[in-house]
């Protein structure tokens, strides 16, 4: 080992953590802690696209029970009504867990509550297999 190495090695313990972090320990629990569930723009989309689709389907069934009943058309007043019910439900979830991430919410929603606990829990594997 040479004097140059060695000082190398110096620098690299004494150099301070990014962020206001005390330490390699530290920052790794304030990562976990701090975590914002983010949700992407392509799943906001896509649930606003089926939700539009969905509400369309609700007005074609509507359309033809005035012109006569049918199963089609109770079908397409039943899967569009739920649909459009479901996926304004998943809209107001994300709108909701963006909300909390910022700690911007003013009332608590329990499902809401459960289902952001859920999905912002660290994923852990060593407890799954059993070698905590």
């Amino acid at each position: 080992m040479n004097a140059a190495s060695l000082n190398s090695n110096l620098n690299n313990q004494n150099a301070k953590p990014e962020n206001g972090a005390s330490g390699a320990l530290a920052s790794s629990s304030a990562d976990t802690s701090s975590k914002r569930l983010k949700i992407k723009f392509v799943y906001k989309f896509f649930a606003f696209v089926f939700s539009v689709v969905a509400l369309s389907w609700f007005f074609e069934g509507t359309r033809q029970i005035q012109a006569g009943l049918s199963v089609s058309a109770i079908v397409y007043v039943l899967a569009g009504s739920l649909l459009t019910v479901a996926l304004i439900g998943v809209q107001a979830f994300f709108i909701y867990a963006e909300e909390k991430s910022k700690d911007n919410r003013t009332r608590k929603i329990r499902l809401f509550d459960s289902i952001y606990e859920r999905l912002n829990r660290p994923a852990n594997t060593d407890e799954k297999n059993g070698d905590v």
